[in-house]
């Protein structure tokens, strides 16, 4: 029988009082987190997922190492000054919608104690932020300490990437043909991305692709490699389910920086890369929606972002309802949906989303969010209707 997240919940509050990290904790069952009476909160997915996947006989041992990284995390200070911190300085890949999911929690929480990472783009929704690397933590660094040590990001980074080339003594090693993996499983695999001078010398076939869907993984195969690629797509796919997913979008290094890479419709693995980015999406906007919707409240519905697979492809939609102020999803196509429309009225259907903001772009507000959303609170006019071609009947 899997465990049940809550069961685990009240088993961690009661062994961080038992071994005295604090002195209560109250279990927001809400947010999957506990709170502690002096201020701060320790967040269970990764916890529970980590302890999920334990076996039985190791689930208290799992439960133990939380509980000290914990203690560690409450009990450690920064260094006071940048010197004192460079050994454990680390580039951190991170993606701008875990960033996000980050700040609109915060706002939940806290709106005034929101505090801003500095990141340096890498390339798509990737960036790189800064980590100080403890034995049993990791914090991402806030623009405030860069300040209180007098460094940028660019300088801090510098001394940060040298040190992950030193953890990376072994290189990434060959997985099948043509296929390249990062064996470290140190929370840094992902981060390697920006070893650029040691992933341009694999032996690849044409640029090399990089696949980061875990913060534990880094595969890296050939451009001109359909094989590679099919096989780095099979393994990345199951990682974009775990919890510290990352990216499904691979990365192809050309002419010195990394840039989005795309193989045309026709060739074998289209598909499988699209499916990747669609897995991606699915995640990022299911858990955007739930945090989105507890922060709009019921005045604004958080429209959810759907797939579907027809003849071996997939699409995306999301569902544009008259009547009701709604947060859009960004899709591939978009049903619109009055209970004005019978079923078989032409004004209801699927539309392309293309097609839809040609037509109706006018009603779209853009949200600054990352996965991108829009605000709807006004449904097409019956002139954008007969102006919009059918995809679809549903």
């Amino acid at each position: 029988m899997p465990p049940d997240p809550h069961v685990f919940a009240e088993k961690l509050r009661r062994a961080l009082v038992k071994a005295g990290v604090v002195e209560e904790a109250t279990y927001d069952r809400e947010n999957f987190a506990l709170r502690f009476p002096e201020g701060g909160n320790l967040f269970l997915t990764n916890a529970f997922d980590e302890y999920r996947r334990a076996s039985f006989f190791s689930r208290r041992a799992t439960l133990k190492r939380w509980v000290l990284s914990a203690k560690e995390q409450r009990e450690h200070q920064l260094p006071a000054t940048f010197a004192e911190a460079q050994a454990n300085l680390l580039p951190q890949l991170r993606d701008l919608p875990y960033l996000d999911q980050v700040r609109l929690m915060q706002r939940i929480q806290s709106p005034k104690s929101a505090p801003m990472f500095p990141t340096r783009p890498l390339a798509s929704e990737l960036v790189v932020a800064l980590a100080y690397d403890s034995p049993r933590t990791i914090a991402t660094l806030a623009q405030q300490v860069l300040d209180d040590w007098g460094v940028s990001l660019d300088e801090a980074l510098k001394p940060a990437q040298f040190n992950l080339r030193a953890r990376t003594a072994q290189g990434l090693v060959l997985q099948g043909p043509g296929v390249f993996v990062s064996p470290y499983q140190d929370n840094y695999d992902a981060s390697r991305i920006v070893l650029t001078e040691l992933i341009s010398r694999l032996a690849v076939k044409g640029d090399p692709v990089a696949f980061v869907p875990h913060r534990d993984s880094l595969i890296v195969t050939g451009s001109e490699d359909s094989e590679g690629l099919l096989q780095a797509c099979a393994l990345a796919e199951p990682l974009l389910k775990e919890n510290r997913r990352i990216s499904g979008q691979p990365l192809v290094f050309r002419g010195g920086r990394w840039e989005p890479f795309q193989v045309a419709p026709e060739a074998p693995t289209h598909e499988p890369l699209r499916r990747l980015r669609f897995l991606q999406r699915l995640a990022d906007y299911g858990q955007q929606q739930d945090i989105l919707q507890r922060l709009l409240g019921e005045g604004t519905f958080v429209a959810q972002y759907q797939v579907v697979e027809t003849d071996g492809k997939w699409f995306s939609y999301s569902v544009w309802s008259e009547g009701v102020p709604t947060s859009l999803p960004i899709t591939d196509k978009v049903f619109l949906h009055s209970e004005r429309f019978a079923k078989d009225d032409p004004r209801r259907g699927m539309r392309a989303w293309t097609e839809v903001e040609r037509v109706a772009g006018t009603l779209m507000e853009k949200e600054d969010r990352h996965p991108a959303r829009v605000t709807v609170k006004t449904f097409p006019t019956e002139e954008m209707l007969a102006a919009l071609p059918t995809v679809a009947s549903t």
